[in-house]
């Protein structure tokens, strides 16, 4: 009897600690869909929707491109997120098409991507609605649309292409960085379009010539489109080299924000400065002043 009630005790032991790893299912590894209502992870391959009312964590390659359900798995369904959506430090969220509605908040740190899936036949992706990114790590690449908020307090932020996002923020410690590999914006060089504002308070901007593209002077470069609401980095943009007597402008505009490619112009040679026609002119009126002097002296003179 004795030890009857040491094994009852044991197992309902073992049972009271164990539970919540029992509840706490993965929902695409278990039914490729389902609700998440407290907190679970979600996992690949995935083939249906989501719907997230909880704490959803991604620890592993995760993509969403409405695909329908396959025998044998596939990468497909749609995610829409209510909750917290936690993409971890080996986690990655890919998005392909439409099919990622986001109306609470996903979080990144570092090592995490948030990106478009390039392959895909729904096309680049896009996260709609109207909830918050939180870049606390990681990188978020485009080409992609979040209709969202976009917090970029310690990560790296690629348009790689056109990224284009409902509004911008960037904290002490993100950074923004441009490839410029021609002269089509959003083709051949990238730019950040807000359909909101923007509001750049410290970190860092870093811009990059790729495909052995060598831009030359007059080229212009609108890397940065929306309302600009201030831009005080933490440190001077970082530009790549151009050759002796090139240089880079730099030219905010409000709406936009444009690098170019200008001249040095060398200083004229041979035109005095205005000083310097002031002292030539009050020295010839001296010469002429003691000429006179000196002549009305000569002339005072031979009369007597």
């Amino acid at each position: 009897m004795k030890m009857r009630i040491e094994y009852l005790t044991l197992f309902l032991f073992l049972f009271i600690i164990s539970y919540p790893l029992l509840q706490a299912s993965t929902v695409a590894a278990v039914a490729c869909s389902g609700t998440v209502t407290g907190e679970d992870e979600i996992s690949g391959p995935i083939c249906g929707n989501i719907t997230n009312n909880g704490t959803a964590n991604i620890d592993s390659s995760v993509l969403f491109d409405g695909a329908k359900p396959c025998i044998g798995g596939c990468n497909g369904g749609s995610l829409f997120n209510h909750g917290t959506v936690n993409i971890n430090r080996t986690g990655t969220l890919e998005v392909g098409g439409s099919n990622v509605t986001n109306n609470g908040v996903i979080n990144m740190v570092s090592g995490s991507i948030l990106t478009s899936c390039a392959n895909c036949g729904a096309g680049p992706g896009q996260i709609s609605g109207s909830g918050t990114v939180n870049i606390n790590g990681g990188t978020l690449s485009g080409p992609l649309t979040v209709n969202g908020n976009v917090a970029n307090l310690g990560g790296t932020v690629q348009p790689g292409g056109t990224l284009t996002l409902g509004s911008y923020a960037q904290g002490g410690n993100g950074r923004l960085s441009f490839n410029i590999g021609g002269l089509l914006p959003g083709t051949q060089y990238d730019v950040l379009k807000v359909n909101g504002p923007i509001s750049i308070n410290g970190g860092s901007v870093q811009v990059s010539l790729a495909n052995n593209f060598q831009p030359k002077v007059g080229d212009k470069f609108n890397i940065l489109t929306g309302q600009i609401q201030r831009i005080s980095l933490s440190s001077p943009i970082s530009l790549p080299p151009l050759p002796s007597g090139e240089f880079w402008g730099r030219a905010n505009f409000g709406s936009f924000f444009e690098l170019s490619v200008q001249q040095v112009q060398p200083p004229v040679v041979g035109s005095p400065e205005p000083g310097s026609f002031l002292l030539i002119g009050s020295g010839f009126a001296w010469l002429v002043g003691r000429q006179w002097r000196k002549h009305a002296r000569s002339m005072q003179a031979a009369r007597y």
